[in-house]
């Protein structure tokens, strides 16, 4: 029969290991990342996670390493796990930003760029403002909720110290980073070839009637036509970012699997 503190050691080890594989993916994860996100809310909210699942799910079965290095392997997955499975949901939010910066472009808001207090970046404000909304659309849906209950899974579908770099996990990521870029392609197509018309249009007549000042006209024009745009296509947007998001949610587990 253990001695009680080798139970206590062994509660010790599993409530770390796990704290750290949460506390990672918290970092990253979309709404939860950033740092709109306070460093000491996410270290709570991961202790109190780790705390729950320990308790409901008992110590980890994996054996505590007799050496340095292997402890040091071992904390180094799990951070691994837990951060880029926080990074790879996080990048349908990218793909949301980048049709946004497609859109921002056209209509001539190039330079009007506004401080992403999530990354801490300069970005889009077109694409701010649709990746505002697709927080909001992400809560709405709850979401965040299946990503807190598909971490605490993880320990059951990827045990502690399974994390490791293969074919299929490499193969995956890279699906992550293409469906990124075709949904930011999605999300700006609607503007960016209502603009692309109009650019002809302004083409033609430049030909046609040189005294007009094309430019002086097609700036304002351009800008009030996406903003026509942006406004009349948000039920179509809204069913873009449900669909990604559905596939997101689908896909939560197969991404743990992955790794």
């Amino acid at each position: 029969m253990p001695l009680p503190y080798e139970i206590l050691e062994l509660y010790f080890y599993s409530f770390i290991i796990i704290l750290i594989r949460i506390t990672s993916f918290f970092f990253t994860a979309p709404v939860f990342g950033g740092q709109t996100f306070p460093a000491q809310a996410k270290i709570g909210f991961g202790v109190l996670v780790s705390a729950i699942v320990l308790i409901v799910s008992g110590p980890i079965s994996a054996s505590i390493p007799s050496t340095l290095m292997g402890t040091v392997v071992l904390v180094a997955g799990e951070v691994a796990f837990g951060l880029t499975l926080g990074y790879s949901v996080s990048l349908v939010f990218a793909g949301i930003q980048i049709g946004g910066m497609l859109i921002g472009y056209q209509m001539g808001f190039a330079v009007a760029n506004v401080l992403d207090p999530i990354s801490n970046d300069q970005v889009s404000i077109i694409g701010q403002y649709l990746f505002l909304f697709a927080i909001l659309y992400f809560l709405a849906m709850d979401a965040h909720h299946i990503l807190i209950k598909g971490i605490v899974d993880s320990f059951i579908i990827a045990p502690v110290g399974s994390f490791s770099v293969q074919q299929g996990s490499v193969a995956w990521l890279v699906g992550v980073f293409s469906r990124m870029f075709w949904l930011g392609l999605k999300v700006a197509i609607p503007v960016v070839g209502a603009i692309f018309l109009v650019d002809v249009a302004l083409g033609i007549i430049s030909k046609t009637v040189p005294q007009m000042n094309v430019f002086i006209v097609g700036l304002p024009l351009k800008s009030l036509l996406g903003m026509i745009i942006l406004a009349l296509g948000f039920p179509f947007f809204a069913l873009v970012m449900r669909y990604d998001f559905d596939v997101l949610v689908r896909g939560f587990y197969g991404m743990i699997r992955a790794l």
